[in-house]
């Protein structure tokens, strides 16, 4: 079993030369992330990375890298220009909530990305984080991602909203008040 999966990804890696030779990065990737199904490699992580930063794709190229630098232990300052490059366009913006209520949903830039944990990929700026159930805004803060580093929320707990007063619907007149004892002279 282990020697046919070790012979379907060296048939891909093979494959990948042809198409990083002839500058068809598309083609690369997708063979690329075959193999990266078959034999989960640091090296895979590494030319997936490189090939995302080639066709100049740098959110994705930053996944596959932070995937690759956490599994070896490499320091960034070892990699080549490109991508240094692409650690210093990208930014990871991480949110984690301790206890929140069911339904909770986390929004980056109005993107769904989880629910009690997320970790995103992002360009350098200001990112909008919202903590949502369905419609309603729990939670709004606006979070300043550096420049080729981590920018970390960590809320300890989430209270689910109370809900809204339930209102009464008055149908026709108002009722009318009650009438009080009435003196003999009155049904005269």
């Amino acid at each position: 079993q282990d020697t046919k999966r070790k012979r379907i990804d060296q048939l891909h890696f093979r494959r990948v030369k042809v198409w990083l030779f002839r500058r068809n990065y598309k083609r690369a990737i997708a063979y690329f992330l075959k193999a990266y199904q078959y034999w989960d490699h640091p090296s895979v992580l590494y030319n997936l990375a490189s090939a995302y930063a080639l066709q100049w794709q740098p959110i994705k190229a930053r996944v596959y890298l932070r995937i690759y630098l956490r599994r070896t232990k490499r320091s960034p300052k070892k990699l080549p220009r490109l991508l240094k490059r692409v650690l210093r366009e990208t930014g990871i913006l991480a949110i984690q909530i301790g206890s929140a209520p069911k339904g909770l949903r986390i929004y980056i830039d109005g993107r769904e990305a989880g629910h009690l944990r997320a970790e995103m990929v992002v360009r350098p700026g200001q990112r909008i984080v919202e903590l949502r159930i369905g419609d309603r805004v729990l939670r709004r803060k606006s979070l300043d991602v550096p420049e080729g580093g981590e920018r970390t929320w960590e809320i300890d707990r989430v209270t689910a909203p109370r809900p809204p007063p339930r209102r009464r619907v008055v149908t026709g007149p108002p009722p009318r008040k009650p009438l009080k004892r009435l003196h003999w002279a009155y049904f005269v």
